[in-house]
């Protein structure tokens, strides 16, 4: 028996599904309340100029390097984040993650924040700092 952190309710452990944490029944139903706020409405397709815009050199920068260093986008993502909430140049994850250069020494300040930004997303088993 589990308890839904959603509902309270004690349940099989049947009625859960994978890593989930609530219930079948309550799963269904968040499901069904996120498709039904996406509409036409309140969904906007970003033309480069408005990206460029509202992150800056970012996007384009992390896209160049998992390019570049043939990382996935996400793991440069998480870590490009990481350094600007620990205001740490990104040339230190570059350098340090990418580059691999394994005599700067590491900056517990972005590993806290790469570790933070895996718990926000669920990641699990993904590239880790």
């Amino acid at each position: 028996m589990k308890t839904c952190i959603q509902c309270f309710n004690d349940r099989n452990d049947d009625q859960f599904t994978g890593r989930y944490k609530i219930c079948k029944d309550c799963r269904a139903l968040n499901i069904k309340r996120e498709r039904s706020n996406y509409t036409a409405d309140n969904i906007k397709v970003l033309k480069q100029s408005e990206v460029q815009d509202r992150f800056g050199n970012w996007a384009s920068t992390a896209h160049q390097l998992a390019h570049d260093y043939k990382k996935p986008i996400e793991f440069i993502e998480r870590g490009l984040e990481a350094c600007r909430r620990s205001h740490v140049s990104e040339s230190y994850f570059v350098d340090r993650y990418l580059k691999e250069d394994k005599t700067i020494e590491q900056n517990m300040l972005v590993a806290d924040a790469y570790k933070d930004l895996m718990k926000e997303h669920n990641v699990y088993g993904a590239y880790t700092l």
